[in-house]
């Protein structure tokens, strides 16, 4: 009888620290997150790679400077919304950052390059050739600020990606915010090499 008073004592013990646990993971977890969320609002411009982000470090203290950042809001789908499913809303407000933000930084890139060159045209195109077979266009126009601006975009987009999403409604998916980049092999320099301007 004693024995087994101890046995159960002993197995009580283990599940309160399974428990115990099972809590202080779930916990480093959501800390690790909200560091790895803190560290991505805090990110814009050029920088290394987005693994550095889960590991406390912010890419823009990197060295080698090959991914340009920005910061977007996006919404999840409707259909998501109406479901009300956490995971549909954050999967569709996630892909909606990636693909606005990707086209926000090269709009960006390309709208402050366009200003540096002073062209003399008020109106014309803009192409930067990725590669062989891939290239990125817009047309530029003198804005009502008198400055040149890009619209009408089209081509292919690569080397994208999303580093870190967060909900911006409390704890809902239904709007959320993003740390996307645009990786671009050689950095700053060798993408102004591939801009080209033509009417």
């Amino acid at each position: 009888m004693k024995y087994k008073i101890i046995q159960n004592l002993i197995i009580f013990v283990l599940l309160a620290q399974i428990a115990n646990t099972d809590c202080d993971l779930n916990g480093m977890a959501t800390r690790k997150k909200d560091k790895a969320d803190e560290i991505a609002q805090g990110v814009e411009g050029w920088g290394g790679a987005p693994d550095s982000i889960h590991k406390g470090i912010s890419p823009i203290q990197s060295k080698t400077k090959e991914y340009f950042y920005t910061r977007v809001n996006a919404k999840a789908s409707q259909k998501s919304i109406e479901k009300g499913a956490t995971s549909g809303m954050q999967a569709t407000c996630t892909e909606a950052a990636g693909l606005i933000g990707a086209y926000e930084i090269l709009a960006t890139f390309m709208d402050s390059h366009i200003q540096e060159k002073k062209l003399a045209d008020e109106n014309g195109f803009v192409t930067l050739q990725l590669d062989e077979s891939k290239s990125y266009t817009c047309k530029y126009f003198q804005s009502e600020e008198k400055k040149l601006k890009t619209k009408e975009c089209s081509g292919v987009l690569q080397n994208r990606g999303t580093a870190e999403c967060w909900p911006t409604a409390g704890d809902s998916w239904e709007t959320c915010g993003c740390l996307v980049y645009i990786r671009f092999p050689g950095g700053k320099e060798a993408v102004i090499k591939k801009l080209s301007f033509h009417e």
